[in-house]
Order: C-alpha cells, then structure tokens, then sequence
C-alpha cells in the first residue's frame, strides 16, 4: 500500500513539473523575424517541436508561415489564397529587386498576387 501510494506520489509530482514547464518549452520552439523590404515588412514565423508519427515514432517537425504588412498594417489577400485545404498562412513570399518599385509575390498551394 505505501508503495503504490508513493509511486503515485511521484508520478503527480512529475506530471506537475511536465505541465509547469510545457510554456517554456512551446515558447523556446517558437521563432519570428521581420525583413524590412521598402514600404513592406515581411514577418516570418517558424515553430518547431515533437509529434508522433506511426511509421517513425517521435519525430521533429517546422512549421513556417510568412505574412506581408504594408506600413504596419498587414496586407490582405484573397480569400482563396489562405483558405484551401484549411491553412491560413502564406507558404512563402518572394521579393523581386529588378522591378522598379518594391514588388513582393505571395504564395500559399497557389501564387497569389
């Protein structure tokens, strides 16, 4: 009886420790950058962590998302842009230094300009 009593005590107290800590650990996966680029500001967010997957166990995964603001103010794009299959952010967002204005070109499973 104390031995099922004290194993169940440390397994509280581990459990406990686990959740007191999983922010710190969400936070240090957690990773953004802005790039001035002109008028435009491309913020750029990466999350890391670690998820089960069937064929190999526990695996590492990087989730990136990128987002276009223009004078602070994010730019929107259309609808059909953001909403396929669900993800609403942008794969990837690419400038183009030979136009003669600053110029960006946005995709997300499809280019979006």
């Amino acid at each position: 009886m104390k031995i099922t009593l004290l194993f169940a005590a440390i397994a509280l107290v581990t459990i406990l420790l686990y959740s007191f800590t999983k922010g710190k650990r969400e936070a240090s996966g957690n990773i953004s950058k802005d790039i001035p680029y002109g008028p435009f500001t491309i913020k750029i967010t990466a999350k890391t962590g670690k998820t089960f997957n069937m064929n190999y166990g526990m695996v590492r995964y990087t989730n990136v998302a990128y987002g276009v603001y223009y004078d602070n103010q994010p730019v929107v794009f259309p609808v059909l842009c953001k909403t396929i299959r669900g993800f609403r952010f942008l794969w990837a967002v690419y400038a183009l230094p030979g136009a003669p204005d600053p110029t960006l070109v946005a995709g997300s499973q499809r280019i979006c300009i």
